[in-house]
Order: structure tokens, then C-alpha cells, then sequence
């Protein structure tokens, strides 16, 4: 027996229902019901979790989940409604189960969440294998893809070259074995000596595109039966190099990958038996219209019997690249606008330096919450210690670099344009040789491959990452099997492959917990609310989403923490509840807290903490709220304004996002025209190098041009603007940039709530409300005084 067998991990294997033992129909269905609810909970091996943390976690989840299926169902019942009356009559619970994720549609994103993470470590392992190889020459690699190929024998290679050379030869060939015995690859047309053709020229085209492309040129057939000369395909820019190699034994290991899931998927929640009310899956039809079991497709699956249910949800899976796009123009049409939704939004967070400085210290909080700060700023110093090294030239993997490692080969979630844990595609590894043009606009765009995308990437990952790090590290050091601490110099051994056998599940399980604990955005969530985040209406409903029930469970679970905390921000001058007249009286209407259901500005977020909180002694005011963790609650109704679509909306009309007209009426078209892509920019491009903050210090350098020369006034640019509509100086955009800070105009503040204080007492004196008339005309004369107090003189206002 393995020591993996004596350890306390259950084996999920043996509790799952054999479904081929069981012959009664109705049997079989509540078999497969019980593997289902038995698989959702298969991974939630929690160690270090008390009873009451347990406890609490669930209570919270279970709140969070019935919300949140209580409105699904009520989305897809008026979906169902409207589309029925628009005489497209569709099936009811279809378009329910589109908005509410059933255990079914819960089963395959938790498949997909573990694809992903496979894929993860794939990527990173195919980059290692990718760095030995670069340490031959380019003929060298070349003579060994001719190899591979059968177009060269061993002994016409170098010599220190022939081992790597016969290694991957034999990795190839019993991937494809397996590939064979998995049920997904012909034994008649396995290739004896095989290598994937990439073709330089046709290196960013999917399948169907290549294969088009050949059928153009009048070498379809040929390239369908894998008969093209090596003269012919030499000529087509065969790429003969590293990537093609690794390549090859990437895709080799997805496909095995995918067949053993879809095996698992047809032992545990399929039926060889035909079942009431089920279907057959993965039937195709053949030459005739005759119908077979497509298991090329879908391996040991094709030809078994599923529910309804699961078989939507195996076809919408990513596993299976969602097998059944919809080929309408409209549904085409959503899945582009929500890679532009994607992007941009990569360009506002991920390429957003104060978007890294507020996350990195929300995390802090959150771990402060946790007991994990100091052991997570040791892991961040050892982070920049390790990058200062690489710098320098030292490529020795630091204690750092071999936790991270770990990290990643268990689920570390690492940032992707979708901000989410995808797929990676092959051209991925492929490095692409650029003009000198094209890498000044990526320089600029921050686009992944820069060394300025690339910075910002790591800065993203670091932000999250080294706290989920940390943690895991935390739970790592506590573990043990037959009395053995996990040591991470075995594990960093690549040759030590036994010993990371051994501790898989309880790295795998340590991962889990660390991605929990500080929010894994990479796991997927309710259906209706991850529409409207992906399609842009709510953009940023995710992180509203997902991140209040972790910090209310933090909270209930630490609370002499949370108090702690609480006392830092009274110390600060930022609890909401404390001197709350005067922090209004003083404070414009842009900075208040908003307003949440029945408490006004009472409850801004989840620490009572002000969104803007003034830097004493100055009148410059912090964006508190900003770097709090959770959602600030008294902003929840701007997470369904409408987002990028009102946006959009608003540019086309000529308003910027605040509202403010940018076009007057004297402005041609051309430059209106203009002035809307200077906007579109400014809101969505990267803020410091094309967007925001980058086009204020431009505007205002152009438009102080314009007035030295004369030239006419409507040539000026738009500058930027604040809540009031008043444009920002130099120096406030300077401090709204790099310290999330502001300009708070108290004195007009004060003038203003005095002056409304004032008129709402005659007011309620013109309606006899006596009572409060006095209360507010106290109230105006109290404002008055705070005014006094910091030395701002108001004026009586007109009547």
C-alpha cells in the first residue's frame, strides 16, 4: 500500500455508485443523482477548518446560494414570458436553467475549474521542457524534429542531442498508445512517427481556417490524409523548431486528459442501459443518415445514456469546447461583445496601476482579518527579493520560486485576459517576431508579450497571489504524513516524482483552501449575474459577487480582528457612525456615502468606514472605501447602472461617463468624430499610458500650446473633469493617480448644507411643520459652527 493510502484524505474513488451493477431503470437515475451530489462535494477536504468556521461557511453559502436561485428562477420566468410574447415560445426550465446553475451545470464548472488548473500546469510544465530545449541550437532542434518526423535516423544527429531526442520520441509515441486505448484515436491511424505540422504562416488560424486555407490552394486531400511531401510542406513554412515539438506532446496529453474525464463522466453519471426520459449521447450521423457512437469526439461517453439536464450542460462545457455554439448571428454576436467586455476590462484592472495598489491593500486587510499579514508581507518581500535576483542575472530558484511552483501545480489561480482560468491555446508558446512599430504600440497598449504587459501582469498575480501563497504555505508547514513535515526542497527535485505523489491530495487540498480563503475568482458563479457581468451590463458584479460572503465570513469568524481594525479606522477620523452631521455638513455631494435600502448613508460598506476620508489638517480627502475589502454597500446601485452599455450609449451622445458634454454645437463632425474617440480612449484604453491619466497631462500640455499660439478656442481638447463638472488641475490629477486622493472644497461645502438647511426650514414652515422647521434651522445653525470651528466664514444666503 502507497503512503498516500495511510493518509486521513478519504479515497473518493469508492464512493461513488457502479452504475453497470445496477439494472433497474429508476435505480440507475437516483445512482446517478447520489454520484452527483456526492462529486460537488468531493474536493472540500478543508484541513485547519474548526467546527464553527465550518459551520459558519455554510450557514453564509447557503443564504448566498438561495438568493441567488430565488432570483435566477425569477429572471428565467419573465425570460421565458417575454420571449413567449415575442412568439419565439421556448422551453420553460431551459431558459430558467440558463440563469440558475443547477447541480448538473454545477458539476461540469466544477469540471471546467479543474480543466482549467490542469491546463495551468500544463502550460507551465510545457515551458520548462520548452527552456531545455532552447539550450540546443536551431539545427540542432531542427535535425531532432526530422527525427521525430522519421526523416532523419538516430545516428545523423548530434550526439549530446540523441538522448533528448529518443525521450521525446518514446513520450510521443505512448501518448499515443493511450490515446488508442482511451477509445479516442483509431489504431489504424496512429503514425508511427509523428509530430503536429505548424505552419509559420498559419500560425494565428484555428483548424477549420487551415484547413480551408489547403483546400484553396488544391492540397485538401493531401493534407487530410497526411500525405504532403516534406519539399511540399517546407514550402507551406513547416515550423521545424521547439514550439512544434512541445507542442505536439501538449496536445498529445490534452486529448488523453479529456478522454479520461469524459471516462470518468460515463462511469459515474451515465448509463450503458437505455433509462426513462434519458437521451443517448454523442450519436453522429454516418454516410446514409445512419446514426453511430462518435467516440473520437466523445470517448468512452459516445453511445451512453445521460439525463436532459447533464447532457446540456456536458455540450456548454469548456472541457469540450461548448459543443453546441449556437450558430444564430445574435448569439455570435453576444460571444464577441463579451471578448470586447473582457478586454476591457483587462485594460481598467489588470493595466491599471492604482487598481494593484488598492487590491494589494484590500488583501492586506483581508489578512489582517485572517492572523496572515506578517506571514504574507514576508512572502511579498521574498517575491521582490526574488525578482530583484532574476534581474541580475541569477536564475537559482529561490525558496520563494519553488513555494510558487508548488503553488501553480495545485491551483494557484493565475490571471488570464479573461480574467478568468482558461484554456491556453498552443500559439500561446509560440513566440512571434514583431516590427519595431508593432512592439512600440504593445510597449504602450501593455499588451501581454510586453515588458510593460508583462510587469502588469505579475503585478496582478502578485496581488493576490502572494497572500493565497502565504496561506498555503501556512497550512503546507502544518502538515505531515507518518509523522514527515512536507519539505519543499524534495518537492522542488523534479527527479523526486514519488515524493510528490505521495503529498498530491494534500497540496491539491492546502490550494483549495488558500484560493477560498482569499476569494477564487476563477471558480465559476450563478448564471444570470455572470451574464450580465460578462456582457457588460454590471462589469464588475463578480467581485460584489463573490467577495462579500468571504469577508462576512472572515468577519464572523475573527471578530476581536475586525475590531481591531474598526479601531484603526476611528483613529483615522473614517467610522461612519461617529460625527456624522459635520462629516456631511463638510463633505460635497460626490464624496458622500450612498445610500443602501432604508439606511442612507449609514451603512457604506462592510467595515462603517466613510468611502472618503479627509487626510487631517489638509483639505484632501483618501479614498477609504476604495481599498476595504467586500462591496461598498452604499454603491450597490452603480453595479447595475447599466455599465459599459449605458456607457456606450452616453459616449455616442457626446457625455462622458460622469455625464459632462464633451461636443458643442459649434464642433464639425470630423472633430466631434474626434472628440469621441479621445473619450473612448480616456475610459478604456490603459489609464497612465493611452487612457485617463495619460490624455489629462496631454490635453492640458496641447491646450497650453493653443493659447501661446492664438489658435482658436473650440481646437481645445477636452479636460478632465471632476463630480462638480469643474475641470482638475495638474496637481489633483497627479494626486488622483498615484494617491487615490482629492480635493474636498469644504468651505463651499459647508456654504452649500447651510444654505440647504435653511431653505428646507422655510420650507417647512410655509407647510406648518413647526417642529421641523426648528430641528432644521438647529441643525444649519450647528453647521455653522463646524464651518467656524475651521475657520471658513459662510454667508447668509437670498430669500
Amino acid at each position: 500500500m502507497s503512503l498516500c493510502a495511510q493518509t486521513d484524505i478519504r479515497n473518493l474513488e469508492d464512493e461513488f455508485f457502479n452504475l453497470d451493477e445496477l439494472e433497474n431503470s429508476a435505480d440507475i437515475a437516483k445512482a446517478v443523482d447520489k454520484n452527483i451530489q456526492r462529486a460537488l462535494k468531493g474536493d472540500e477536504l478543508q484541513h485547519s477548518v474548526s467546527v464553527f468556521g465550518k459551520k459558519t461557511d455554510d450557514a453564509i453559502d447557503k443564504v448566498f446560494e438561495i438568493a441567488g436561485d430565488k432570483i435566477s428562477t425569477a429572471l428565467g420566468k419573465g425570460a421565458s414570458k417575454i420571449t413567449k410574447a415575442f412568439g419565439v415560445p421556448l422551453d420553460d426550465k431551459k431558459v430558467e436553467s440558463f440563469f440558475k446553475a443547477g447541480v448538473h451545470t454545477k458539476l461540469m464548472d466544477k469540471l471546467d475549474h479543474s480543466w482549467g488548473i490542469f491546463n495551468q500546469r500544463l502550460y507551465l510544465n510545457s515551458v520548462d521542457n520548452l527552456k531545455k530545449l532552447q539550450g540546443f541550437s536551431k539545427d540542432e532542434i531542427s535535425n531532432i524534429y526530422e527525427y521525430l518526423h522519421g526523416w532523419k535516423k538516430e545516428g545523423e544527429l548530434a550526439e549530446h542531442t540523441r538522448a533528448a531526442a529518443n525521450s521525446l520520441k518514446n513520450i510521443i509515441a505512448r501518448n499515443a498508445d493511450e490515446l488508442v486505448n482511451l477509445g479516442v484515436l483509431r489504431a489504424e491511424d496512429k503514425i508511427e512517427n509523428y509530430v503536429k505540422h505548424y505552419f509559420e504562416p498559419l500560425l494565428q488560424k484555428s483548424e477549420a481556417e487551415i484547413e480551408a486555407h489547403f483546400n484553396k490552394i488544391g492540397l485538401g486531400e493531401k493534407f487530410k490524409r497526411k500525405e504532403l511531401s516534406k519539399a511540399e510542406l517546407e514550402e507551406l513554412g513547416l515550423m521545424k523548431d521547439e514550439y512544434a515539438i512541445i507542442n505536439t506532446i501538449r496536445e498529445q496529453f490534452i486529448q488523453i486528459e479529456k478522454a479520461r474525464r469524459l471516462q470518468k463522466l460515463a462511469d459515474r453519471f451515465s448509463s450503458a442501459k437505455p433509462v426513462d426520459g434519458w437521451v443517448r449521447f454523442g450519436m453522429a450521423k454516418g454516410e446514409g443518415g445512419k446514426e453511430y457512437a462518435d467516440s473520437m469526439r466523445w470517448g468512452a461517453l459516445a453511445g451512453r445514456y445521460v439525463s436532459p439536464e447533464l447532457d446540456d450542460a456536458i455540450k456548454s462545457a469548456e472541457i469540450v469546447g461548448s459543443a453546441v455554439a449556437n450558430s444564430h448571428i445574435l448569439v455570435k454576436a453576444a460571444n464577441v461583445w463579451m471578448k470586447v467586455v473582457a478586454h476591457l476590462k483587462t485594460n481598467l484592472t489588470v493595466k491599471n496601476p492604482a487598481t494593484h495598489a488598492a487590491n494589494y491593500i484590500s488583501n492586506m486587510i483581508t489578512a489582517a482579518i485572517k492572523g496572515d499579514l506578517i506571514a504574507s508581507q514576508k512572502m511579498a518581500a521574498e517575491a521582490v527579493a526574488s525578482w530583484g535576483r532574476k534581474l541580475a542575472g541569477d536564475n537559482e530558484l529561490t525558496s520563494f520560486d519553488k513555494w510558487r511552483r508548488c503553488a501553480h501545480d495545485h491551483g494557484l489561480s493565475m490571471i488570464t485576459d479573461e480574467l478568468d482560468l482558461v484554456t491556453k491555446a498552443p500559439k500561446d508558446l509560440v513566440a512571434n517576431a514583431d516590427s519595431k512599430l508593432e512592439k512600440i504600440w504593445k510597449f504602450a497598449y501593455m499588451a501581454k508579450g510586453s515588458k510593460t504587459g508583462d510587469f502588469m501582469r505579475a503585478l496582478y498575480n502578485m496581488e493576490d497571489g502572494v497572500f493565497k501563497l502565504a496561506h498555503f504555505k501556512k497550512i503546507m508547514e502544518k502538515e505531515s504524513i507518518n509523522g514527515e513535515k512536507f519539505d519543499i526542497e524534495k518537492y522542488a527535485d523534479l527527479k523526486n516524482s514519488e515524493y510528490r505523489m505521495i503529498w498530491k491530495d494534500r497540496c491539491e487540498s492546502a490550494m483549495n483552501k488558500a484560493n477560498y480563503e482569499y476569494v477564487d475568482y476563477s471558480t465559476r458563479w450563478n448564471g444570470a449575474a455572470r451574464y450580465a457581468d460578462r456582457l457588460g451590463f454590471a462589469p464588475f458584479l463578480q467581485y460584489t459577487w463573490k467577495s462579500v460572503p468571504m469577508v462576512a465570513k472572515n468577519i464572523l469568524k475573527n471578530p476581536h480582528r475586525y475590531a481591531a481594525i474598526g479601531v484603526g479606522i476611528y483613529g483615522l477620523g473614517g467610522l461612519s457612525l461617529i460625527d456624522r452631521e459635520q462629516k456631511d455638513a463638510r463633505t460635497e455631494k460626490w464624496a458622500r456615502n450612498g445610500n443602501f435600502l432604508w439606511l442612507g448613508g449609514r451603512l457604506p460598506n462592510m467595515f462603517f468606514a466613510d468611502t472618503w476620508v479627509r487626510i487631517k489638517g489638509t483639505d484632501l480627502s483618501f479614498n477609504l472605501g476604495r481599498v476595504l475589502p467586500g462591496a461598498r454597500l452604499g454603491e450597490l446601485s452603480s453595479v447595475f447602472n447599466g455599465g459599459f452599455i449605458t456607457s456606450f450609449f452616453g459616449l455616442m451622445q457626446g457625455k462622458t461617463s460622469l455625464g459632462h458634454n464633451f461636443i458643442k454645437e459649434d464642433d464639425n463632425t470630423a472633430w466631434a468624430v474626434g472628440k469621441i474617440a479621445a473619450e473612448a480612449a480616456r475610459s478604456y484604453l490603459p489609464s497612465m499610458t493611452m487612457g485617463r491619466y495619460f490624455q489629462g497631462f496631454g490635453s492640458m500640455a496641447y491646450n497650453e500650446v493653443l493659447s501661446a499660439l492664438n489658435i482658436a478656442e473650440k481646437y481645445r481638447l477636452p479636460v478632465a473633469k471632476d463630480g462638480r463638472g469643474k475641470e482638475i488641475s495638474a496637481k489633483e490629477l497627479v494626486m488622483r493617480a498615484f494617491a487615490a486622493t482629492r480635493e474636498m472644497r469644504v468651505g463651499k461645502a459647508y456654504q452649500e448644507n447651510y444654505n440647504k438647511a435653511l431653505k428646507d426650514a422655510r420650507n417647512a414652515r410655509k407647510d406648518n411643520d413647526l417642529n421641523k422647521a426648528k430641528e432644521l434651522e438647529a441643525k444649519a445653525k450647528r453647521i455653522k459652527g463646524y464651518a467656524k470651528a475651521e475657520g471658513k466664514n459662510l454667508k447668509e444666503p437670498r430669500k
